[in-house]
C-alpha cells in the first residue's frame, strides 16, 4: 500500500524535474522520503507515519523548512533517508476503505501538530490521505483545517488534479507552501533571522535568535511562538565552549511574540456572548447540552479532550430567529488522549475550579 503510493509521487517528481524546456525551473521537488511506515527520527511520539514528504530546493534559496527545535534552534539536516518532523514538508496517511476517511483525517491532525510546533517558521502546514483511490489535500493553520473535493485516482480527471497539486507546489511561492517568509535560517551563525514588522516610531530590522520560549506546540488554541532575539547578529557559536549550548552563547535582551490573527468579523455584529451572562435557565440547558455535544463528538471524531470546560468557555450563539446554540472555545489545554508521552507544553493555565484533576496533577492522561 505505501510503496505504489510513493512510488507515484518519485515518477511525479522525476517528470516536473525533467521539464528543463519551460520558461520557469521548477523551485523545488516535492518527494517522498525513502522510509515508508515509520517514525521520524527527532520525533517526541511514538506513531509511525505512512509517508513523510519533503521539499528538495533548486532555486529557492529562501525556502527554510527545518529551522527547528523545541527550545534550541537545530541547522537544518536534507540528507536523512528516514523521515525528520524538522524537514518534513507534509504527510500523508494512507488507508484501505474509504469508511476509514474520519480516522485518517483525525490521525493526519494529530501528526501535523508536531511539524507546525516543530517548524518555527510555519505558518500554516500541508498534508493529505489517500483512501482506497480518493485523495484529499489538507491545509492545517492555527485557528483552520480545510481538505479539498475528492480526486480520484481512478479517473483521468482525478490523477490530473493530483498532478497539478504537485506541480502548482513545486513552482508556487514558499509562502503558499505554508513558510514565513519573515523567518530564514542563517547557516554562518547558526540562528534563525527573523524580519519584524515596522511599528510606530520603530523601522522594520532583522532580530536574531538561537532559542525559542515557547513553540506554538497545538494548531489550536491561542498558543503563538516567542523567541528570544538579539538586534545584533552573534558569531558562529564556539565548538571549544563546553560549558554553554550555542543558544546560551548569544546575548539576547528582547523577546518577539507572534500576533494573534485577525478576525475579519465585525466586533459590533457579533450576537455571542458567554454563557454566564444567560439569565434564561431553559437557554442555558440548551447552550449546556450543545457544547457537552460538540465536546463528545471532538473525543469521539478527533481525540481531543479539552480539561477546561466552564461557562466562561461556553458561548451563546443566536440565529436568525433568535434561538440559541451552544459553541465551545478555548482549547489552550487540550490533549490528544491517544499520546502517553509527555507534552512539550508544560505550563498550567486555566480556570482553576474547572480544570480536570488530571490537568491540575501535570498528568496528560
Amino acid at each position: 500500500m505505501y510503496e505504489p503510493a510513493k512510488a507515484l509521487i518519485d515518477f511525479i517528481s522525476e517528470c516536473i524535474r525533467l521539464q528543463t524546456k519551460l520558461k520557469a525551473l521548477p523551485q523545488r521537488l516535492i518527494e517522498p522520503f525513502e522510509k515508508v511506515d515509520t517514525t521520524p527520527v527527532d520525533s517526541e511520539y511514538s506513531w509511525r507515519i505512512d509517508i513523510a514528504m519533503r521539499c528538495r530546493s533548486l532555486s529557492d534559496t529562501s525556502l527554510s523548512p527545518s529551522t527547528s527545535g523545541h527550545s534550541a534552534v537545530k541547522e537544518p539536516n536534507q540528507q536523512l533517508s528516514r523521515p525528520d518532523v524538522a524537514n518534513t514538508f507534509a504527510y500523508i496517511e494512507l488507508k484501505r476503505h474509504a469508511k476509514d476517511t474520519n480516522e485518517a483525517y483525525a490521525q493526519l491532525f494529530r501528526y501535523t501538530k508536531e511539524i507546525y510546533a516543530t517548524q518555527h517558521n510555519r505558518r500554516f502546514a500541508w498534508g493529505m490521505i489517500m483512501c482506497n483511490t480518493i485523495v484529499n489535500a489538507c491545509v492545517f493553520g492555527p485557528n483552520y483545517a480545510a481538505a479539498s473535493e475528492d480526486m480520484d485516482l481512478a479517473t483521468a480527471a482525478g490523477r490530473k488534479d493530483f498532478i497539478r497539486l504537485f506541480v502548482n507546489w513545486s513552482f508556487c511561492d514558499s509562502c503558499k507552501l505554508g513558510y514565513d517568509p519573515a523567518i530564514s535560517y542563517d547557516y554562518s551563525s547558526q540562528c534563525l533571522v527573523i524580519q519584524s514588522e515596522p511599528t510606530a516610531g520603530n523601522p522594520a530590522m532583522a532580530l536574531y535568535s538561537r532559542e525559542v520560549l515557547i513553540c506554538a506546540e497545538r494548531m489550536f488554541g491561542r498558543h503563538t511562538r516567542c523567541f528570544a532575539v538579539s538586534a545584533n547578529k552573534p558569531p558562529p557559536p564556539d565548538p571549544s565552549d563546553k560549558q554553554r549550548k550555542p543558544h546560551q552563547q548569544m546575548k539576547c535582551n528582547t523577546i518577539v511574540k507572534d500576533s494573534w490573527v485577525e478576525a475579519p468579523e465585525d466586533p459590533a455584529e457579533d450576537t455571542r456572548d458567554e454563557a454566564r451572562h444567560l439569565s434564561n435557565v431553559q437557554d442555558l440547558i440548551i447552550v449546556a447540552t450543545g457544547v457537552m455535544r460538540c465536546h463528545w463528538q471532538i473525543i469521539k471524531e478527533c481525540h481531543i479532550l479539552h480539561r477546561n470546560v466552564s461557562l466562561s468557555n461556553m458561548l451563546v450563539c443566536r440565529d436568525d430567529d433568535d434561538d440559541v446554540h451552544g459553541m465551545l472555545i478555548d482549547f489552550d489545554h487540550a490533549v490528544n488522549i491517544d499520546a502517553t508521552e509527555k507534552s512539550i507544553h508544560a505550563e498550567r493555565t486555566g480556570t482553576l475550579q474547572f480544570m480536570s484533576v488530571n490537568n491540575l496533577a501535570k498528568s496528560h492522561s
